[in-house]
């Protein structure tokens, strides 16, 4: 099989190792750990794959019909898989909460420190201002708050 099969496999039997316990949190943990231990080699022909997959996203066939045959969401979990900056996938752009949260993916990445890709998202939320996430006045502030409290920016 291909890279995807085997990135699936290695996370699969992260998740039925005998280390780790037998409720579905300790599974997960067991899971982001292995993530977060992919050997290199994996990741970098993830890259590969994800950025092949973009490149072809919206290429028109022989009809000049775009038909991908991969979704938005197909595509941002390839990235995700890869540790790729997604932030230009339309599925990274539909609310905050999944920016952030694929930011906040992107730190489990070997490359990575948690705490510096955590304080550097905050960072960026910070520059845009709270005029930035102003709407329609319904939310009395949360649309600004909400994502500083996630990016654990408060005083």
């Amino acid at each position: 099989g291909g890279i995807l099969k085997k990135v699936l496999e290695y996370l699969a039997q992260a998740g039925r190792d005998e280390n780790v316990g037998e409720n579905r949190d300790d599974k997960c943990v067991g899971i982001f750990l292995a993530l977060s231990n992919l050997p290199s080699s994996y990741i970098a022909e993830m890259k590969e794959l994800y950025h092949h997959a973009v490149l072809n996203a919206n290429v028109p066939n022989a009809n000049n019909n775009i038909e991908s045959g991969q979704s938005d969401y197909e595509i941002a979990l390839l990235g995700m898989l890869s540790f790729s900056d997604v932030g230009n996938n339309s599925v990274s752009t539909t609310t905050i909460e999944d920016y952030i949260y694929l930011s906040l993916w992107n730190s489990l990445s070997p490359e990575y420190n948690m705490t510096d890709a955590l304080v550097s998202l905050g960072e960026d939320i910070k520059s845009y201002g709270s005029d930035h996430f102003q709407d329609s006045g319904d939310s009395c502030g949360w649309a600004y708050a909400m994502p500083l409290l996630l990016c654990q920016c408060y005083k």
